[in-house]
């Protein structure tokens, strides 16, 4: 029994957690992980390159969709779904919901689950509202569909790098790199502004390299216990993919 439980701890520190030798000496290094998300999509070219590079690369993303858009291009949503990536509520029409009534802003939420699930057959479980901007009724409409939200993200100090402002493949390298940390959620888009500077989205794989080569791994979304301080103290953090929740079930 011994000698078994000892070939379990080695398998875990051997092929689990990584492992730093300097001389003699060797210690666990366990792996930061980060959670890229993209928002506003999905649309047919631009969502589609994004998964061509993650599926080189072998990532796994949070897709947060529009309503208005998953059902304009249903068989992107269905191939972001079986590429292994997850599917979020980023509303119908990604209007202010601080200019909208409470019961406009149900049925923008409602309206995005009922498309998800007529297009997959799943409703997801994560929401993150337009804009980032919270309101009651946001929150009582979350509450009522039993999803986890809003889902905040983690800003870097190159907050004026931001993709959507397409200013180029460095500038958004820049932005990327500043708000990288261990558990930290990466938000940048796949609709709207970004589709006007295709040759920009160089900046993901090589991004991708780059967060490996410093120890970084990429993961998914779990609802934490607690907010979460790094990521705007919404009730999310990133895991594995093996403990990641990707539908309301």
């Amino acid at each position: 029994m011994r000698k078994l439980l000892r070939g379990m701890i080695i398998y875990f520190f051997v092929l689990v957690v990584p492992l730093v030798c300097t001389a003699s000496i060797c210690t666990a290094q366990v792996p930061k992980m980060i959670a890229l998300t993209f928002d506003d999509g999905p649309t047919p070219e631009y969502t589609e390159r994004i998964l061509d590079i993650l599926k080189q690369k072998g990532i796994k993303a949070t897709f947060f969709v529009t309503g208005k858009n998953a059902s304009a291009y249903p068989d992107v949503v269905r191939k972001i779904v079986a590429d292994g990536h997850v599917i979020g509520n980023h509303s119908y029409s990604h209007a202010n919901f601080q200019r909208l009534t409470d019961e406009q802003v149900f049925n923008e939420i409602l309206g995005t689950q009922q498309v998800i699930y007529q297009i997959t057959g799943h409703s997801p479980k994560f929401v993150r509202y337009p804009l980032g901007f919270e309101t009651p009724a946001a929150q009582k409409a979350t509450r009522e569909l039993g999803l986890t939200g809003s889902v905040g993200w983690h800003w870097g100090q190159d907050v004026h790098d931001d993709d959507w402002m397409c200013k180029g493949v460095d500038p958004t390298l820049r932005f990327t790199k500043s708000a990288t940390q261990d558990g930290a959620i990466l938000l940048v888009h796949d609709a709207n502004e970004v589709t006007r500077c295709p040759d920009q989205l160089a900046w993901l794989g090589q991004y991708i390299d780059w967060a490996r080569q410093h120890g970084f791994i990429f993961g998914l979304l779990r609802t934490a216990e607690a907010p979460n301080k790094i990521n705007m103290n919404t009730w999310v953090n990133v895991v594995p993919d093996s403990q990641a929740q990707r539908w309301n079930e």
